[in-house]
């Protein structure tokens, strides 16, 4: 029997970036290179994958680091949903709601398909405002330090070799500058990686509204969830290029 899932998490299926089925490995511990284990940290096999940032890659047999929220036993099986803490080479998430068991699933996938298909409207919503939209791979990954003005965080520079452009002009690269750790104001933000192949939407550091006081040095940048994308989303992605430029034709004609 399915178990149905409470308004609460409906509600936390409609926000949270990650929603997953797990295993708990161990309790008491993490795997976070430079973070010391506490008690509310549990390592968590993923089992299944309904919801988490494309630009992370596969997640389902990876191991994650999870802030629980309410004690936890080993090898007990739960769906989470969790909001970003670290990407690194290990991932940790901060619990948000847990359902336990695994009979739940086939209800929260319900829950998540009506939210991808709201997502759709978001995702032109950042085409429709893109400066640049390419398809390619991350050649290099460069550390640029911490920034004085955004709470000390750490930036990097991510070059990308061009393989199709989708919006927008580029030569053969782009750079782009991302947050790395440091203010909760960049947690949702993706992180590029080294040979990452994606989608990427992107935009001037003038027109992003939160870097109007940092002194930012990258060529584009890529901040909100929805601006990098899996390479199986090319399609997807051109046929949101394509609605965004209808609108954005109707509009200039009512005007």
């Amino acid at each position: 029997m399915v178990t149905k899932l409470s308004a609460a998490l409906i509600k936390q299926s409609q926000e949270a970036p990650f929603i997953f089925q797990g295993r708990v490995r161990a309790v008491g511990e993490n795997n976070l290179q430079g973070i010391p284990s506490a008690a509310n940290h549990a390592l968590v096999e993923v089992e299944q994958v309904l919801l988490a940032p494309s630009s992370l890659g596969e997640l389902r047999g990876r191991t994650l680091t999870v802030v629980v929220a309410r004690p936890v036993k080993t090898g007990s099986r739960a769906v989470w949903w969790a909001t970003s803490w670290v990407f690194d080479k290990e991932i940790g998430v901060i619990e948000t709601a847990r359902a336990d068991g695994v009979r739940i699933m086939s209800a929260a996938a319900d829950v998540v398909a009506t939210r991808l298909a709201a997502l759709d409207t978001l995702v032109v919503d950042r085409v429709r405002g893109a400066d640049l939209i390419v398809a390619g791979t991350v050649v290099s990954v460069e550390e640029l330090g911490p920034d004085g003005i955004a709470e000390g965080t750490t930036w990097r520079r991510a070059l990308v070799r061009i393989a199709t452009v989708l919006k927008g002009e580029a030569g053969a690269e782009a750079a782009i500058q991302f947050p790395g750790i440091g203010s909760p104001r960049w947690a949702a933000a993706p992180r590029l990686v080294l040979e990452q192949q994606g989608v990427f939407i992107l935009r001037r550091p003038t027109r992003e509204p939160r870097l109007s006081r940092m002194k930012i040095s990258g060529a584009w940048v890529a901040l909100d969830p929805n601006d990098v994308h899996a390479p199986s989303s090319l399609a997807r992605i051109e046929a949101f290029v394509r609605v965004a430029e209808l609108r954005t034709r109707r509009t200039g004609r009512t005007r």
